[in-house]
């Protein structure tokens, strides 16, 4: 959470660069020479720039809810043709680059130093303020009276006054205010009246201390230049309006005379404080002409003028808005999330599953199980809870007899029943029990029509368990309805298992009509897409793709195998995918695979993987068993992948995951599933915190999310 803000607060800073330059610009070109007018302009300008920080805090604050649970498929076994012998692995040493610094770290780096090289700097000036206020004395009481008699006719209490160095211009310093007077100038009577009055009127008007919190402003963003031109005009704007009210507790006819005493102050360097004298030449002779003609200020202007530069605001707020990740809270799917009257074990073991506590929520998820009073709403939803829990840890048993305890609790709807029993079906078939997967899906099918997605999940189960006569139909349904890549990989293993070699014939000259179409040979989904992260680019290998058939008819019985034919080459022999049982991250996805018309500046079109965007640090883990082949800065020889992991799953499949914060395993090592490789980062070309995902098949990308579970 605590990445995600940073994140947050640097965009914010970087976008208050931007607004405080056009903050800046507009109240140039608008400023009228009236000084409550400016004073409003310029505190509307600093206003304005400061905005995007706390704005970027806001935006992250409000939530981006994630839909999780125990009602997501958990996972499909697959089949694909092995071409070929077990390609070379991605050649990588023995060494592992250390994890580079992101982005993000490198920036607040940067900001922490400056910060302290800032604060040292106003250190140094605080010093500097107190050795000047040591080095005078307190005046005495006939000094005082001038001041006393002065702070009456203003209207304020008579602050503390010293008497200073000659080489010090009267000021007010000091956010309680301390008056400090030039032993000089006690001697000139006009003089001394015009610099305590001068002073006196910035203790009524609060100027030191609005100068102070700009003080404070510039230390904290030293790095916001266009803030210190705004307040250097703001600190004018003050002290004409200073002036001017000083003039008015005078007499209007003394104008000159105040000049006079200013132009003489002018000589002596003031120091940092609401000081008689100015510290530039274009801000004194704007003080000058300012005296002297005593222009009156407009009334409604000051408010117009400064809803102008507020507006100047509001395009930026809306590129925050846009380009500001927001906190992302996780909520379980409707048949695992308590209700809100729910019993509050099931609240806490709910929680410490929103903390992916999975052992302790097993322990109060069995407290209400085992209950002689827990109701059978209550029961079903402690077991489907406990059931996921289960599945995490990878106690797959376990997880299946949870979830067929919740079913027959009879307190689930026909919709929650299904769910639980296609979950379970997964899990057998992941588990090695083929059969009885196939015989849970048909159970949670019953007598309705299944939709492509369960054609696929049929087929597949048919096809683990061998029984081809009775999935044939299923393959060629899900094939003329979607003939991507992976399904075409599925009708083709079905005809070669039957000897189906004329129809066999018939789908390869299809496929290889498809692609030598023109168009790509793997069919491109429609899904909304919101990239948040750019995918390294150039990309080795690109995937081929195929070409949709154009309104395919589904058939659905299987026909007789004709005479096979004699073949020049040899026939693909088809594989099982390896078992991807577990999430990579959780997290949103960001960027699915395929076509992306909308993508970060200098991406390449076609998505060749899978974004998770989550929280800096988020643990990525193995979806499966295998071999790190590449641990290192870096992958196929280009920096922009970041830090970057590759496992291979055997059979020629390899899962391959991007711009890492840093390694938790090394070339060589043995991984198991769900066991934790790395963590979520931004290192490489990434515009954001996330994990790139890919899928690889012999050397051929595909897309993850046909394969690996909580990618859908």
């Amino acid at each position: 959470m605590i990445g995600g803000l940073i994140d947050a607060l640097l965009i914010g800073g970087a976008l208050s660069l931007v607004a405080g330059g056009a903050a800046w610009v507009l109240a140039r070109l608008q400023r009228r020479g009236e000084a409550d007018t400016d004073i409003a302009l310029w505190r509307t300008a600093r206003l304005v720039a400061l905005l995007p920080v706390p704005l970027a805090a806001m935006i992250y604050a409000v939530p981006q809810t994630v839909t999780t649970g125990g009602a997501a498929l958990v996972f499909e076994p697959q089949f694909t043709e092995v071409t070929g012998p077990l390609p070379l692995a991605v050649e990588a040493g023995g060494l592992v680059l250390p994890a580079l610094p992101s982005l993000t770290q490198t920036v607040l780096a940067l900001y922490l130093a400056g910060l302290l090289v800032s604060l040292g700097l106003a250190g140094l000036r605080h010093l500097a303020r107190r050795r000047m206020i040591a080095a005078s004395r307190p005046a005495s009481r006939e000094e005082r009276r001038p001041l006393e008699a002065l702070a009456e006719d203003i209207g304020v209490r008579a602050p503390e006054m010293r008497v200073g160095p000659d080489t010090a211009s009267p000021i007010l310093t000091g956010w309680r205010g301390v008056v400090l007077v030039p032993a000089a100038m006690l001697a000139r009577a006009d003089a001394l009246r015009f610099a305590l009055a001068h002073e006196l009127t910035h203790l009524r008007r609060g100027d030191e201390r609005d100068r102070l919190v700009g003080a404070a402003l510039i230390a904290l963003f030293w790095f916001n230049l266009p803030l210190r031109w705004i307040e250097r005009e703001l600190n004018a704007a003050r002290e004409i309006a200073c002036d001017r009210d000083t003039l008015e507790a005078l007499g209007g006819a003394r104008r000159k005379a105040y000049a006079a005493a200013l132009i003489e102050t002018m000589r002596i360097a003031a120091p940092p404080a609401s000081a008689f004298g100015p510290h530039d030449r274009r801000h004194r002779e704007m003080r000058i002409k300012a005296i002297m003609t005593s222009t009156a200020s407009r009334r409604g202007r000051a408010a117009w003028l400064a809803a102008t530069i507020l507006a100047a605001g509001l395009p930026v707020a809306g590129a925050q808005a846009l380009i500001t990740e927001r906190r992302v809270v996780a909520e379980p799917a409707e048949h695992v999330a308590p209700e809100q009257d729910a019993q509050a074990p099931i609240q806490t073991a709910f929680a410490a599953q929103q903390d992916e506590d999975w052992q302790a929520s097993i322990g109060q998820l069995s407290a209400i199980v085992d209950a002689p009073e827990s109701s059978a709403h209550d029961r079903a939803t402690a077991l489907q809870m406990r059931g996921r829990a289960h599945y995490e840890l990878g106690q797959v048993e376990a997880a299946i007899a949870d979830w067929q305890s919740a079913i027959d609790t009879g307190a689930m709807d026909e919709d929650g029943n299904r769910n639980m029993r296609i979950n379970i079906s997964q899990l057998m078939i992941a588990n090695g029990d083929a059969e009885a997967g196939a015989e849970a899906l048909e159970a949670a099918l019953g007598e309705d029509e299944p939709d492509l997605r369960f054609m696929r999940m049929l087929a597949q189960a048919y096809g683990q368990a061998g029984r081809f006569e009775d999935g044939l139909g299923y393959a060629r349904a899900v094939y003329s309805d979607d003939p991507a890549e992976g399904n075409f990989h599925l009708l083709y293993y079905y005809l070669q298992e039957l000897g189906m070699e004329q129809d066999l014939a018939e789908l390869t000259a299809l496929q290889e009509e498809r692609g030598t179409s023109g168009e790509p040979k793997i069919n491109r989904r429609e899904a909304p897409v919101a990239p948040v992260v750019a995918e390294p680019s150039p990309e080795p290998h690109p995937a081929p793709r195929v070409e949709p058939a154009s309104e395919p008819s589904p058939v659905r019985q299987v026909r007789p195998a004709p005479q096979a034919e004699p073949r020049a080459e040899p026939r693909p022999v088809m594989a099982p995918a390896p078992s991807l049982t577990h999430r990579v991250a959780h997290g949103r996805i960001s960027s699915r695979y395929g076509d992306r018309p909308a993508r970060p500046a200098g991406a390449q079109q076609f998505h060749h993987g899978v974004d998770i965007a989550a929280e800096r640090g988020t643990p990525i883990v193995a979806p499966g068993p295998g071999v790190v082949v590449h641990a290192a800065a870096g992958f196929n020889g280009e920096a922009a992948w970041g830090n970057t992991v590759a496992i291979d799953h055997g059979n020629g499949w390899q899962t391959v995951y991007a711009h890492m914060e840093g390694f938790d395993v090394s070339v060589g090592d043995r991984v198991s599933s769900g066991q934790q490789i790395g963590r979520v980062g931004s290192t490489g070309r990434s515009t954001g915190p996330h994990v790139h995902v890919e899928l690889h098949q012999n050397g051929q990308r595909i897309d993850p999310a046909e394969y690996l579970p909580g990618l859908r």
